[in-house]
């Protein structure tokens, strides 16, 4: 699924804690995930992340990830419709 914020398209992923498949796929090749006690990271080359549940998982342009809360990325992110 594709997002517009500001004119800038992102990829993101709300992780519902059954899908971590969904959030690997898209950022599998730029990070890993790994799961400790039940909560879901994005290891990152400088800094780990978790990953709540109901959380979106974002994907910028040039590879940059991070995770925000629903209520503000349903805030600032408009879904696009894209054919790929």
């Amino acid at each position: 699924m594709k997002y517009i914020k500001k004119g800038v398209a992102v990829n993101a992923v709300c992780y519902t804690g059954k899908n971590p498949k969904a959030v690997y796929n898209l950022v599998h090749d730029v990070c890993a995930l790994y799961k400790r006690n039940d909560t879901l990271y994005v290891e990152m080359p400088h800094k780990d992340f978790a990953v709540k549940e109901g959380d979106y998982v974002i994907r910028e342009m040039k590879n940059k990830i991070y995770s925000c809360s629903a209520t503000i990325f349903e805030s600032t992110y408009d879904y696009i419709e894209t054919n790929d």
